[in-house]
């Protein structure tokens, strides 16, 4: 739903500045305005599009979100976007629209978070960009480290400028926490800040109520009741394929688009491509865990069945599927030989010798037994002997192995 959301802005611009319109502005549905938005107005007379970023200072500390966090997810908040229908603003919607229509999700590790992060080219795309550092803009969690709020007679002000608007991002259960994105900030009750998000809470927290239990959002369920994962939108996207929409808004739930094997071309980088034979659901889980490619065997063109292993035995639990779940087409195709032998490609297989003679035979069983079934111990140039050695002891210390013949373990482990 996010992605949906997200990438409709520009195509929104564009109805606009068709029918005529001379400014549009785009504000988040969890924005609050407390100010009639002044200097944007004015400055849109100046410039062709004006943005907020969302720091003006570093943090100087070491809580969460970071100087690094902001980056990932862009300089600019695109919760608040304003544009003046000129040649400059369309060519850069229309470019966004062209942008958003393949990449509008989320993939961090790659550069890309929805439609926000192409909003960095705004500055340079666009004419006359201005880059509005009003302290009462955008005020949110991610500022609030810079931004003293203060009620000054009935108006509210952020270092003694007034309040603009406020960004509700991610405003958790208990508001003393300020958001779900956050561990900086932590308010106490009666405070400004507070009772702003206070406020917000209940409000949303009457329509919530005043909404129909049986309204929900649609393309977030299949039409069988089960969420739509974020494996499940993965998997569409590298099989370039599509579902049916039911009339009811829910999407038809087919088992051969994800559990059907088929040739796909896994991009996990812009440089790195991976050719496969599987289902989309396996690669899909490839792309969320790339870890996984220390420990399974992929060969061009054949069927990867340590890959299927791990997922059948305890990777689909790591992304909300259960056992029911997974209605694969060919059944036997986990039925490969041992799990532990196919699974540890590139890892020890098998006791090292140094670290064989020094292990007594109790524990020597133990290790086989578990490499047998399937645990790995990747010895690289950042682990000693030493530490080789304690790795394995810290592994039987911690674990039954006979009780758990396949989990996931620190140390590389799958």
């Amino acid at each position: 739903m996010t992605e949906l959301n997200t990438a409709i802005k520009p195509y929104c611009f564009s109805f606009l500045f068709k029918k005529g319109v001379e400014y549009a502005i785009y504000l988040d549905p969890d924005i609050e305005l407390f100010g009639n938005m002044g200097e944007v107005f004015d400055g849109l007379k100046q410039h062709d599009a004006i943005v907020t970023p969302h720091l003006l200072t570093p943090y100087f500390d070491e809580k969460q979100p970071s100087e690094i966090d902001i980056l990932s997810s862009g300089t600019y908040n695109f919760g608040f976007l304003a544009l003046k229908n000129t040649n400059s603003s369309i060519r850069f919607v229309e470019w966004w629209e062209k942008m958003l229509l393949e990449y509008c999700y989320s993939d961090i590790p790659n550069g890309l978070f929805v439609d926000q992060k192409f909003g960095e080219f705004a500055s340079s795309f666009i004419d006359r960009t201005l880059v509005l550092k009003h302290p009462g803009y955008n005020v949110a969690y991610w500022n609030l480290h810079e931004r003293r709020l203060e009620a000054i007679g009935k108006k509210l002000t952020a270092n003694k400028m007034p309040l603009q608007f406020f960004h509700y991002s991610g405003v958790p259960e208990d508001v003393r926490y300020v958001s779900k994105h956050q561990n900086r900030h932590f308010v106490k009750i009666g405070s400004l800040v507070y009772s702003i998000l206070d406020s917000y809470s209940r409000r949303v927290k009457d329509i919530e109520q005043n909404t129909s239990k049986d309204l929900r959002p649609d393309y977030q369920y299949f039409d069988n009741g089960s969420s739509v994962l974020d494996l499940h939108r993965i998997a569409l996207r590298i099989a370039e394929t599509s579902l049916e929409i039911e009339p009811s808004g829910a999407l038809k739930f087919q088992a051969d688009v994800f559990f059907r094997k088929k040739k796909l071309l896994l991009k996990m980088s812009t440089r790195h491509e991976i050719e496969l034979y599987c289902e989309p659901i396996i690669a899909a889980a490839l792309y969320l865990r790339p870890d996984v490619l220390n420990y399974v065997s992929l060969e061009p063109g054949r069927y990867p069945h340590s890959l299927r292993q791990w997922f059948d035995s305890t990777g689909h639990l790591e992304f909300g599927l259960t056992q029911n779940d997974l209605t694969f087409s060919d059944k036997s195709a986990a039925k490969q030989p041992d799990f532990g032998k196919q699974l540890l490609i590139g890892s020890q297989r098998a006791i090292p010798a140094p670290i064989k003679k020094i292990l007594p035979k109790s524990l020597k069983r133990q290790v086989k037994h578990a490499l047998r079934f399937g645990y790995g111990f990747k010895q690289t140039r950042h682990h000693s002997p030493d530490q080789y050695q304690q790795m394995l002891y810290d592994f039987i210390s911690r674990r039954d192995v006979t009780a758990h013949p396949v989990t996931r373990l620190e140390h590389s482990v799958i």
